[in-house]
This record gives C-alpha cells, sequence and structure tokens, in this order.
C-alpha cells in the first residue's frame, strides 16, 4: 500500500481530537483515493472507506452527499492541484517563447512526475477506463481538454513556422506523451524488473528523442548533407 495511505491509516488512529472540517475531507478524499485506486469505483464501498479512515460511514455523507461526489472530489484533488496549476504556467512559458524542447520536455517531466509521486490516481484513471465509468472519464475529459488542445494549437502553429515535420499535430503529442506514459505503466504499476535510471535521465533521453529522433543523420540541422 502507497505511503499516502498508511499516512492518513495511522493519523486515523493517533488522533484524539475533533479535526476541523477541511482536516477531515482532506483525510476521506486521500483515504478514499487509496480503495477506489485498488477497487476501482464500483468494487469501492463508503462504509469500506469509513473503516479505512476511522470513522462512522455517515460522517462521509456530511462531506459528501454521495459516493458519486467523494469520488469526484478525488478526481479534483489531483486533476486542479497546486502542482497541476504551476504546470500550467510553466509550460505556457515555453509556449509563448517557442521553446519546442522546453515544452517536450515539460509534457514528459510531468507524466513521469505523476506517475512516481503517486501511482494510486493512475490506477484510478485505469479503473475508469476499464469499468466504463462515464462521471469518471467525463471529469477527465473536460479538465484535459483545454490543455491538450493548447498543446496542439502549439505543435500547427509551430509546423506552420517551418520548425516541425508535417502530420497530424495529435500524433506528435501522442507520440510524446505516449513515451512517459509508458515508462509509467512500465515502472509504477506493472513493476517490470528493468534497470534503475533516475528519471531526470530518462525525462531527458525521451526530449531528445522527440525533438531529433532516434537516428543519427548524415544530414546537419538545415537538411544539407554535412561536409565530411
Amino acid at each position: 500500500m502507497s505511503i499516502h495511505y498508511h499516512q492518513a491509516m495511522a493519523e486515523a488512529r493517533t488522533s484524539r481530537a475533533r479535526m476541523s472540517a477541511s482536516d477531515r475531507r482532506s483525510q476521506l478524499i486521500e483515504v478514499a483515493l487509496d480503495v477506489f485506486s485498488r477497487q476501482g469505483f464500483r468494487g469501492a464501498t463508503t462504509r469500506e472507506i469509513a473503516a479505512q479512515a476511522g470513522v462512522a460511514e455517515g460522517l462521509i455523507f456530511r462531506h459528501f452527499p454521495s459516493k458519486e461526489a467523494l469520488y469526484t472530489a478525488v478526481l479534483d484533488s489531483r486533476l486542479n492541484s497546486p502542482e497541476q496549476e504551476k504546470w500550467l504556467a510553466e509550460i505556457k512559458g515555453f509556449m509563448d517563447r517557442d521553446d519546442d524542447e522546453g515544452v517536450f520536455r515539460s509534457l514528459i517531466r510531468r507524466m513521469i512526475e505523476r506517475y512516481a509521486r503517486d501511482p494510486r490516481f493512475q490506477r484510478v484513471v485505469l479503473f475508469a477506463a476499464l469499468e466504463g465509468h462515464e462521471l469518471g472519464l467525463a471529469r477527465l475529459s473536460e479538465t484535459a481538454a483545454p490543455q491538450v488542445h493548447s498543446v496542439i494549437n502549439y505543435i500547427a502553429r509551430r509546423q506552420k513556422a517551418g520548425s516541425f515535420l508535417q502530420c497530424e499535430p495529435n500524433r506528435i503529442l501522442l507520440a510524446i506523451d505516449g513515451m512517459a506514459y509508458f515508462y509509467g505503466m512500465v515502472t509504477q504499476i506493472f513493476r517490470f524488473p528493468i534497470p534503475h535510471v533516475p528519471d531526470e535521465e530518462t525525462a531527458e533521453a525521451f526530449t531528445r528523442i522527440a525533438m531529433h529522433g532516434m537516428c543519427r543523420s548524415e544530414f546537419g540541422n538545415s537538411g544539407k548533407k554535412a561536409a565530411k
């Protein structure tokens, strides 16, 4: 189980003082995140979440009117976090400066960081897809759509400037995100026994691949054959 989960459990067992409404809400979200990440929306129950939090089930409904509302709060706690806002400001800065490498590196680092920091949320996302959970999928799409469109529009603009190859902009985005996404899945979800490499080095390698491809070319940046 995750470090966050054990911390929440320890707090529930040792704290005798009455929590503030804000602290209790945060605790319930953390515990619910852990339960949803292991059992999905359908498999999780508010009774189990309450038991894991060390509270009566009725207390959950003082903070959240329904299981669906609790689930939405779990999603929003990660989708609209201060870290997410900071990243959005960062990547916007790169795009405003036409810093292509900065944009791609930021995308890749963010994806890898999400898995490394707390893979539970990525498990919740996977469960939503596997269960066909419309509420979860709609919330994810609603939040991600503006970010995705912003990057796709940036890629299209840079294509017109001659900086990127000509193909569907969304394919470029999928290729870049795909490297980091699969890396996160392999290392944090499937736990494949691969040689350990620091995430920062992996992000830099993926960025180089995104910017320059895999093959060592005999052509220079101008497209003319380099002199030997």
